[in-house]
């Protein structure tokens, strides 16, 4: 929906008498998050919230997917508290959100510790969670980087969740970064059983593996 019509519909209807309700300012926030326009998203909550009207789940998911993109992990963090205060429980995609929020900062310390509050509150990981946990792991390189990407990893296989080539890749380049080309070769012929093809950065680590 664009959000300009979206608002100029709000007004319109309510010169008409027509009182919005949640939907309605859903599906504001909505607009706003489309066109990444955090500060219209907060200000429609504002006023949702203001009417008496209690934001549902879907709601607040749209406003910490916004926040995500925007890598805004304080006010995404802010979302989970205020779902706790309204009594809603967060689900996957709040969670996921916060993660990658976190994730577009490169803060892997707090992206981890809400992954770990994810679980603890009896939600399982799903491949977007596991690919953005693993993913930020990914850029921290050599240090505690690599370990944590395996340590995922290794997780994801025993919880029955499929990996992606993508996060076969930062497997590799872990492997890589460790120089061991057992490891590297044991999770390709692990990617080729799972059906999955190589792409440009799956031959790149290989190729740069077989030059050490």
């Amino acid at each position: 929906m664009n959000l300009k019509r979206a608002e100029m519909w709000f007004e319109e209807a309510k010169n008409d008498g027509v009182q919005p309700n949640v939907y309605v300012y859903t599906a504001l926030i909505d607009a706003s998050c489309a066109v990444r326009d955090s500060k219209s998203a907060e200000h429609w909550l504002k006023v949702m919230e203001g009417e008496g009207i209690k934001p549902t789940l879907v709601t607040y998911n749209r406003m910490i997917s916004t926040y995500a993109r925007d890598g805004l992990a304080l006010s995404a963090v802010g979302i989970i508290k205020a779902m706790k205060r309204a009594g809603l429980n967060a689900d996957l995609i709040c969670y996921t959100g916060v993660i990658a929020a976190h994730e577009k900062i490169g803060d892997a310390e707090s992206a981890e510790k809400w992954f770990q509050e994810m679980k603890k509150a009896g939600i399982e990981p799903d491949l977007t969670a596991y690919d953005r946990i693993i993913s930020v792991w990914a850029s921290r390189g050599p240090e505690d980087g690599i370990e944590n990407v395996i340590k995922h990893f290794k997780t994801m296989l025993d919880a029955g969740v499929k990996p992606s080539t993508r996060i076969f890749n930062r497997v590799f380049q872990a492997c890589l970064m460790m120089k061991d080309k057992s490891m590297a070769r044991i999770y390709r012929d692990m990617m080729k059983t799972m059906g999955l093809r190589p792409d440009h950065r799956t031959k790149r680590v290989f190729k740069a593996l077989a030059q050490l």
